[in-house]
């Protein structure tokens, strides 16, 4: 379903009968909400989060058609509830490839924010969180170390590589998150933890145009309750 067909389905249950009806519910003008229409440009940070707060609509729907078409609670969610101080991670609109690369910017603007307790981050993190961000899994080739649909707790100030470990990394304009293992020939080995599918090998000028995102430092399930 393409974006204009999404948006109309937002109109038609919110009782938006004109572009600018649903630019003014979106606090957006209606020369981009044509864009929209016209396909010429996606939606954006401003009216994800005016979507997501003003309707029922999950802003990942809304924005590339996946996943389920209504806000469903997760894991993140329980987390969240009832936290009134705590530590923040930004939720980036954006899935990194367990698998096929996934077209994406690099680290965009953030959909979202999410509290943790501080003894939660302490616990499970190892320290204040301060330049973890959080991203979505698509895919299955890191499965069982986790799989499509799970939330990556990404530091993103290990952007280079230092050790064996899961590393999200954009490389050919795709994110992916792969399991990075220097090799004796040079280069680097990119490996799926799903035995289901085969190593790669990156030869040194090949690895040398990768740029590491970030190093991944936990999981959670992605799951429906």
């Amino acid at each position: 379903m393409a974006l204009r067909d999404r948006l109309q389905v937002l109109m038609s249950e919110y009782n938006l009968s004109t572009q600018q009806e649903l630019a003014d519910f979106a606090g957006v003008s209606k020369g981009l909400v044509g864009q929209w229409f016209n396909g010429q440009t996606g939606l954006g940070r401003k009216p994800l989060v005016a979507f997501e707060r003003k309707t029922n609509f999950s802003p990942r729907w809304l924005a590339d058609g996946y996943g389920e078409k209504y806000k469903t609670q997760t894991v993140l969610d329980r987390l969240s509830d009832d936290i009134a101080d705590g530590i923040a991670f930004e939720l980036l609109n954006v899935q990194a490839a367990a698998g096929v690369g996934y077209f994406n910017d690099d680290f965009p603007e953030p959909l979202s924010r999410l509290v943790f307790s501080e003894h939660w981050v302490r616990e499970h993190l190892g320290g204040t969180g301060k330049a973890v961000k959080l991203i979505s899994v698509k895919g299955d080739s890191m499965s069982p170390t986790f799989n499509h649909g799970d939330f990556l707790f990404v530091d993103t100030a290990a952007d280079f590589y230092n050790g064996e470990g899961v590393y999200v990394f954009a490389a050919a304009g795709e994110l992916r998150v792969k399991r990075l293992q220097s090799s004796v020939r040079g280069g680097m080995n990119v490996i799926s933890d799903n035995r289901n599918y085969n190593a790669e090998y990156l030869p040194p000028d090949d690895w040398a145009a990768v740029k590491v995102c970030g190093r991944v430092v936990y999981r959670l399930a992605g799951e429906r309750v």
